[in-house]
């Protein structure tokens, strides 16, 4: 038996379904142990096992610490309840409170599943994370621009954040503007508030907020600056991501570069793949190098008054011909990643030793 620990609500933990679904599809047994901390899990599943303690997960750490405290000690439960043969690590969150057990009664066997770099500025945890690394089956990452936080000793294998993936031919609506939308959380509110009064009431573009996070604060700092041009709806379901695209001419996949999500692959850049549709990403970030190697659409300098024009000129005379090939070559590669994390995945799973 397989135990998979996660320390984020399945809300923001959806890169755990790609290890369950592969493991369900090789019918190898496992149990999910995640805490359920917005109660959005309402029970169905016998080997799904929540932590049902709520908490805001917007909130600061420090309010959430007694709260992690016993969602550690839970897993820690579990783990000498259950015994399992093997484990599988989602995030540094989860496998630092179980470093001693990884270390010394797991070594080798487990996966660890690392994507969350918010804390290696600090020096005994970035240590801890390398060894928890290198005594790992396999370590996956979601985005090679981790690498530079991990030392050259550990075996790594690319899980990207997407699951089923496959190219898609949305058709468009028709718009007399050119409609740049972002779906997700909204996150990094002062540098929303930046790119709205960028775009705002500029008669070339609409620009649409699907979404929950901050999403209120983002509505009424538009409403107070009276931009016309800009929507936010707030939450919404994975289904209905077909529709927006429907209504995308670019898909805004810009934040913020900081220590986090500078290196980091979004779910969004695989969307704009998928669905068709080239993508604005932030300058010196990872994906803006892979957006410039594979041209998937526009890179932005926030800080350039005339930016704005750029992205109009570089949208009405993008190359879409050159585009669908370097989207099909991308395709490709992403595909043969996921088949080797796949192969990794199940030998682990089923190796005996």
């Amino acid at each position: 038996m397989i135990g998979i620990f996660c320390f984020l609500s399945t809300r923001y933990a959806q890169f755990a379904n790609k290890y369950i679904e592969i493991l369900e599809e090789n019918n190898i047994p496992y149990e999910f142990i995640f805490w359920n901390r917005e109660g959005e899990y309402k029970g169905g599943k016998e080997n799904w096992i929540p932590f049902n303690e709520e908490v805001n997960s917007f909130q600061p750490f420090y309010k959430k610490i007694f709260s992690f405290i016993k969602f550690s000690m839970f897993m820690r439960k579990k783990i000498k309840e259950k015994k399992y043969d093997k484990l599988i690590i989602l995030i540094s969150q989860t496998a630092i409170p179980l470093a001693d057990i990884l270390l010394f009664k797991y070594n080798h066997k487990y996966i660890y599943d690392y994507r969350d770099v918010t804390y290696e500025n600090i020096k005994w945890y970035r240590k801890l994370i390398n060894k928890i690394a290198n005594k790992s089956c396999f370590t996956a990452i979601s985005s090679k621009g981790f690498l530079k936080y991990l030392n050259s000793e550990n075996n790594y294998v690319v899980s990207h954040n997407t699951r089923n993936f496959q190219l898609l031919n949305i058709e468009k609506s028709n718009a007399n503007k050119i409609r740049i939308v972002y779906w997700g959380m909204v996150r990094q509110l002062d540098f929303n508030c930046k790119i709205c009064d960028l775009f705002a009431n500029d008669d070339r573009f609409e620009l649409y907020y699907h979404g929950a996070g901050y999403h209120n604060e983002l509505r009424k700092y538009c409403e107070e600056k009276k931009y016309k041009n800009i929507f936010i709806t707030g939450a919404y379901k994975l289904e209905d991501i077909k529709e927006f695209v429907k209504d995308t001419d670019i898909v805004l996949n810009l934040y913020e570069n900081d220590k986090q999500q500078k290196p980091a692959m979004t779910v969004k850049f695989y969307d704009s793949i998928m669905y068709d549709r080239p993508m604005i990403v932030n300058k010196d970030s990872y994906m803006a190098e892979l957006v410039s190697e594979y041209n998937l659409g526009m890179i932005s300098n926030l800080e350039n008054d005339k930016w704005i024009d750029e992205l109009y000129n570089n949208y009405i005379n993008f190359d879409y011909e050159n585009y669908e090939e370097n989207r099909k070559n991308i395709y490709n590669n992403i595909l043969k990643d996921d088949k080797e994390f796949e192969k990794n995945l199940i030998n682990f799973a089923k190796n005996e030793q």
